[in-house]
Formats: C-alpha cells, sequence, structure tokens
C-alpha cells in the first residue's frame, strides 16, 4: 500500500494551534481579572477610611495634638472633674493633629460614642447622656491646613446646652484660636460649658472655678452697622466666614481690588483696624447671627480660617 500520510495527518500539528490559542487566551482572561482587582482594591480601600486614630482617653484632658500647656491642662482637668463629681455629667476636651479627612461632626460622635462620654449614669438618672465633647484640630498639625472646632452636645444635655448656645461658646473663643492659644480658648470653652452644668444641676463654681470668667460681650446698638452698605454688610459677613479678600471676590463676582476697596472702607466707618475686628463689632451688634462658612469648622457650621 501507499503512504497513509494524507489519509491520517499528525495529529499533534492539528492540535498545536488549538492549544496555543486556549493558552493566550487563558493569560488574556487572567491580566483581565487581575487589571480588575487592581482598580477596585484601591477605590474600595478608600471607601473604608478608618478616619483618625482616636487612642483611649488619658482623663477629661486629652491633648493628643501636644497645643495645650501643661498648666492649663491641669486646671482644665481639675474644672471637668469637679463638674462630674458634682453633675455626674462629663466634659471630654480633645485635640487631634488631624481629621483624616473626615468630618468633625463624625470625628467628635465617634469620641461621644467610644469612650461612653456621659453614659456612665444610671438609666433613667438625670446625669445620663450630659456628656459634651469639645474637640479642637489646631490649623499647624491638620493636613489640609484648616484648624477644626466643634463642641458636640449629647441628647441628656440639650436641655440645657443647644447646638445653638454651643456655637455662641465656640465663636467667643475664635480670636484665642486664631491667635494660637489653644489652652486658652480651651479653658474658657469648658469654663461656659460647666457654666450650664451648674445652673442646671444647682451648683456653684465661684469657690472652684481657677479658670479667668467666662467673658461677657457687651451688646453694642445696631447702630454699629447703620452707616454701611448692604454690600459692605454682606463683605463683612463673608469676613466673619473666615474668607480672604480673593475668595470674597470670587464668592461675589467682583474684582479683588473692588472688595479691598470695600474693606478700607468698612475699617474707616467701623473705627477698627482689621478685618476681624469689624466682624466682630458686627457679630456683638447683632447683625451677623452666624456663620455659614466658617476654617475652624464647628457645629453645622463649615469652618473660619486663622
Amino acid at each position: 500500500m501507499g503512504s497513509n500520510r494524507h489519509l491520517y495527518p499528525d495529529v499533534r500539528r492539528q492540535e498545536a494551534p488549538l492549544t496555543r490559542a486556549v493558552l493566550l487566551a487563558s493569560v488574556l482572561l487572567t491580566s483581565v481579572l487581575l487589571a480588575s482587582v487592581l482598580l477596585v482594591v484601591p477605590a474600595g480601600a478608600a471607601r473604608a477610611q478608618p478616619g483618625p486614630v482616636i487612642p483611649p482617653p488619658r482623663g477629661m484632658v486629652n491633648d493628643f495634638a501636644g497645643v495645650v500647656p501643661a498648666d492649663q491642662a491641669a486646671r482644665i482637668e481639675r474644672l471637668a472633674q469637679y463638674v462630674r463629681a458634682r453633675s455626674g455629667g462629663e466634659i471630654a476636651v480633645v485635640t487631634l493633629p488631624d481629621l483624616a479627612g473626615r468630618d468633625i461632626t463624625e470625628v467628635a460622635l465617634r469620641i461621644g460614642r467610644e469612650w461612653k462620654v456621659g453614659a456612665n449614669a444610671p438609666i433613667g438618672a438625670a446625669a445620663r447622656n450630659t456628656g459634651i465633647v469639645i474637640l479642637v484640630v489646631p490649623k499647624e498639625t491638620s493636613r489640609d491646613g484648616r484648624g477644626y472646632v466643634r463642641i458636640e452636645v449629647g441628647q441628656g444635655t440639650e436641655g440645657f446646652l443647644t447646638d445653638a448656645q454651643a456655637g455662641d461658646i465656640w465663636r467667643a473663643e475664635m480670636p484665642r484660636l486664631r491667635a494660637r492659644d489653644y489652652g486658652g480658648a480651651l479653658e474658657q470653652m469648658t469654663a461656659a460649658v460647666a457654666q450650664r452644668y451648674a445652673a442646671n444641676f444647682g451648683f456653684a463654681l465661684d469657690s472652684f472655678v481657677a479658670a479667668e470668667p467666662v467673658r461677657r460681650v457687651e451688646r453694642r446698638p445696631r447702630a454699629v452697622a447703620a452707616n454701611l452698605t448692604p454690600r459692605e454688610r454682606e463683605i463683612v459677613g463673608l469676613i466673619d466666614e473666615g474668607l480672604s479678600n480673593k475668595e470674597i471676590a470670587l464668592r461675589l463676582s467682583i474684582e479683588v481690588h473692588t472688595v479691598k476697596n470695600h474693606v478700607h472702607n468698612i475699617l474707616e466707618k467701623l473705627k477698627v483696624h482689621r478685618r476681624g475686628e469689624a466682624a466682630a463689632r458686627l457679630r456683638e451688634d447683632g447683625t451677623i447671627r452666624r456663620s455659614t462658612s466658617p476654617p475652624y469648622r464647628a457645629q453645622e457650621d463649615p469652618v473660619p480660617k486663622i
């Protein structure tokens, strides 16, 4: 018989192209799967960002940012301990170096929950959930270069310290915060909060509080702003939010030099030398009710630059 080469071709030669195609498809599929993993994992990791590290509490004062002088920290600690002894309520005073991209409200609430601030009183007791967290993040240590402040009130404190009243307390300390007097600002905020506890639970602070008295702002008549134009009052409000001249110009869609001219006129009319003084005058006057966009972020207000 003749050769059967053409009737029975080499099977291995037929299988080789098919095998190579399968291997190539497998390699391509594996590459696609690996690429998908590389794309998905970082996104998931970002969503799972844990926020700032919050160590266990050291006491009532927890200066994790290292900005409160020892003597002031000791006075604040004594005051907070006194309030707890007389009322059962707790004031946690905290500084953190950074928020790790989280909102300050979220972080303050997390501190209150993890540390169980004010939650140690028996169920049904008047002191139950009367915890308050005073949180400051200095701009010098904050990753975004902005400072933040918040006074977070517990459910049991809302009857004697509302969010609005807490906002008044931190706003009164903005000059100290901007001047980097963090110890002084925290001491005064703690003293103001302690006064609310004392009034509600019926005990005196006069014989105990070593901190200087909380400053009471004398209300000036509304005539302070009477000489200002509506645009000038609007600009003072934006100054109070912490906006720079450039940011005000962008907000109002006007030129920077126009903002500077307005600011010059405002200072002349109010007989003050600094932008912050002008904002303080109108705030005390009642013309400025609240900041809507403060870089010290506090309460429901977005933050003032310091």
